[in-house]
């Protein structure tokens, strides 16, 4: 049955409000009764819980903060504050050490023995992680961290720093009462920004009534994503194309500092000095990367020649990154290079090959020509620089060339590499004779069997045979393939490698090699104090000490106390020594270091004619340190064979100072002081 509803807003709005006006006045009580128990219980539950209300609906955005008292939004700013300091802290670090709080660790520390490690110093006590490098034993390794585990790492850096900032609690007022959880964390890294969620459930009394936080949200205007992105563009980009060991290949053909391959009509021998090889290499790659600029980033080209240096990398602009590639000569360097003399770079006169007649062609011209093979591998540094946002992020990569190709080469110098066995096996021509010995402690030789014979010729090494006694010596008489100027390798264990160079074996030949027995020998270490007092290292101390001896090209390394004994052979020993302190972590603050290079030189490479200088400022946040260099000393040191076999153990000492508290102090640990030589004892 319709009802027509009264004309008069007013009326309708009672007529459906209250339809139960018609109905019995018992059941209009009973419908009173209900409607007032209800509207106690929302008021009771309304006071209870006002302050989870209070909560809840401001993380709906139905209260604003406005809304709460005074006090309330006071502590709630603090603690958001602590969120925003203590995240842009971690932040910091993860864009100095290449997104890593906490820098992977490495089996072997850096040293002479470990010269990359996994991480580069690129400032005394500052580190950061590869990307991409090459362990000494051959193995590649990229590791570049992802998003969501940097993330990961920024969490647990939140969650075990923010209860330290969060003491700062004690400068509110005790009637507070300020009580909190266990804070935990969540972190999502946008292209743009850092999101900081952090859930810590707290309570606080303010004027008699209870207010309760259960997170807290924030954060942190950094292009970190971005950066990240673009990061790792320049890793695929390097792993697919090779730039950066084309780039230093072209260095190699085009400065004569680096002798590469070439010829000219001189008569005398040309020859270069390693050393200087070296010097000269580090410099030119110092003046070169410095110039390579990543395309689409923020930058300008001064000259269009210098559009050689831009790398494609990636086709988004970027107008607010800057990127900068460095190498510093201070930085760790290697370069190997065949054939040598020793230390001696050496070219060859054309006429010296010609058998017979060469000396009725020496007296008609003059020729020489060179063609080295090079194994190289230096850092580079790449920084990016958010210019909006004043963020830095940094990485490094190691560049690698093997035998004169970019990493992974595919092609050998005139021979590709599965042909290297059938150099070994089918250009044998000459039958050879090796004998083998070691000396006694009096320098009287005697045989020495058992010992594998190899054969390096430019990029092959052949394997010969082992020496066996016949008649009364130990020797092996082999066919050995042809080449000018290779070297016989000996190889025993328990002996340090023993050589041969300049063997040419296009022709018979007989040699002789003679091993050195390594010997073990236990060590003592004695430490001396500034400020006086001596003694054994501490359980807080760790000593590294690196022996080279760079004629015999053996090496070694102790770290004590794990190690109680070093393996030495009689020569002349670089030694390099450090002592290790480690402790309650130290602050060191930080700074803002300018790094400056110069224009590239003119030729080339270097599209010169310019002195200006280019300058990028780093930002280095606050770290703590935990393990820290206090001491140690370089020299050099002689061992003579009798006291390897007569004595009973060696003794080091070391000097420790006072334990650095800056960066300066860490950079002006004094390793060239004058110190006592280690002596070998008897009990």
């Amino acid at each position: 049955m319709y009802k027509i509803l009264p004309k008069n807003p007013k009326e309708t709005f009672l007529y459906y409000t209250f339809p139960i006006i018609s109905m019995k006045k018992r059941g209009q009580a009973t419908a009173f009764v209900l409607v007032g128990a209800v509207i106690v219980i929302l008021v009771t539950l309304g006071i209870f819980f006002r302050a989870e209300l209070v909560d809840t609906l401001m993380d709906l955005n139905l209260l604003k903060e406005a809304e709460l008292p005074e006090e309330a939004q006071d502590v709630k700013e603090f603690i958001v504050q602590c969120i925003k300091e203590t995240s842009t802290e971690g932040i910091e670090l993860l864009g100095l050490q290449g997104g890593y709080i906490d820098l992977p660790k490495d089996e072997i520390p850096a040293g002479n023995i470990n010269k990359f490690s996994n991480k580069l110093e690129f400032l005394p006590g500052f580190r950061t992680a590869y990307w991409y490098y090459r362990k000494d034993n051959g193995l590649s390794v990229q590791d570049i961290p992802t998003n969501q585990e940097m993330g990961e790492s920024l969490r647990k850096y939140i969650d075990a720093s923010i209860p330290g900032c969060l003491d700062e609690f004690s400068t509110f007022p005790d009637y507070y009462n300020i009580q909190f959880r266990t804070p935990q964390s969540k972190v999502d890294i946008q292209d743009d920004e850092v999101i900081i969620t952090l859930n810590m459930p707290l309570q606080m009394d303010i004027k008699e009534e209870k207010f309760n936080y259960q997170s807290y949200k924030t954060s942190i205007n950094v292009a970190l994503g971005d950066l990240m992105d673009i990061a790792r563009q320049i890793v695929e980009n390097e792993m697919a194309s090779n730039f950066l060991e084309d780039k230093t290949i072209d260095m190699m053909v085009a400065y004569d500092e680096i002798p590469y391959s070439g010829s000219d009509l001189s008569c005398g021998t040309k020859t270069w000095q390693v050393g200087q090889v070296i010097t000269a290499f580090k410099q030119i790659l110092f003046e070169n990367i410095a110039q390579i600029r990543v395309k689409f980033t923020d930058y300008d080209l001064t000259r269009e020649s210098q559009s050689y240096f831009e790398w494609p990398v990636t086709k988004k602009r970027y107008d607010d990154v800057n990127v900068l590639l460095q190498y510093s000569e201070s930085w760790p360097f290697y370069m190997d290079v065949d054939p040598k003399d020793g230390g001696v770079l050496k070219s060859q006169q054309v006429t010296d090959r010609m058998g017979d007649v060469s000396f009725l062609a020496k007296a008609i011209f003059c020729m020489n020509d060179w063609n080295f093979v090079y194994d190289v591998r230096y850092p580079v540094m790449v920084t990016l620089y958010d210019a909006k946002n004043d963020y830095t992020l940094q990485f490094a990569m190691q560049v690698v060339i093997e035998r004169n190709q970019p990493r992974e080469a595919t092609i050998m110098p005139d021979e590709a590499p599965e042909k290297d066995r059938d150099y070994c096996k089918f250009t044998k021509v000459a039958e050879s004779t090796i004998y083998t010995y070691e000396e006694d402690i009096s320098g009287i030789s005697h045989s020495l069997e058992g010992v594998d014979v190899k054969y390096g010729c430019i990029n092959h090494i052949c394997d010969i045979g082992t020496t066996e006694m016949q008649d009364g010596d130990a020797m092996l008489t082999e066919l050995f393939p042809s080449c000018v100027g290779g070297t016989v390798i000996g190889e025993k264990e328990g002996y340090a490698k023993a050589r041969e160079v300049e063997i040419d074996s296009n022709q018979e030949f007989s040699t002789s090699l003679i091993l050195e027995k390594i010997i073990s020998k236990p060590i003592k270490i004695q430490v001396s104090r500034t400020g006086g007092g001596s003694g054994m290292p501490t359980s807080e101390e760790q000593v590294i000490i690196e022996f080279e001896e760079p004629d015999k090209e053996y090496s070694t390394m102790i770290i004590y106390p794990d190690q109680k004994e070093v393996k030495l052979i009689p020569g002349t020993y670089n030694i390099k020594s450090y002592i290790i302190k480690s402790g309650p972590p130290i602050k060191i603050s930080g700074r803002n270091v300018e790094s400056c290079v110069d224009k590239p030189k003119s030729g080339i490479m270097g599209f010169l004619g310019s002195t200006e200088q280019e300058c990028t400022t780093i930002k280095l946040p606050d770290i703590e340190v935990a393990n820290m260099v206090t001491g140690g000393s370089e020299y050099e040191w002689d061992v003579f064979k009798k006291d390897l076999y007569i004595s009973d153990y060696v003794k080091f000492y070391i000097q420790s100072e006072a334990t650095p508290t800056s960066v300066e102090d860490f950079a002006n640990v004094n390793l060239e002081q004058e110190v006592l030589l280690p002596v070998f004892l008897n009990e």
